[in-house]
């Protein structure tokens, strides 16, 4: 399996973001998607522990 690129990459982007049920500009839809991956992260890190070697940062 290849990937599309270039102009048949471009004549099938309609296609597939309609297929996705996306738009062309990805803002709005990964705003969407933040507050569930923030979620997430806070989740591990705090299952985390003390012992942890990563930390997190709120922002």
């Amino acid at each position: 399996m290849k990937l599309l690129a270039g102009d048949r990459w471009t004549a099938a982007v309609p296609k597939v973001l309609t297929a996705l049920g996306l738009e062309s500009e990805p803002a709005g839809h990964l705003a969407e998607l933040a507050p569930a991956l923030h979620a997430a992260y806070v989740q591990v890190a705090s299952g985390a522990g003390a012992a942890a070697v990563a930390r997190t940062e709120d922002r």
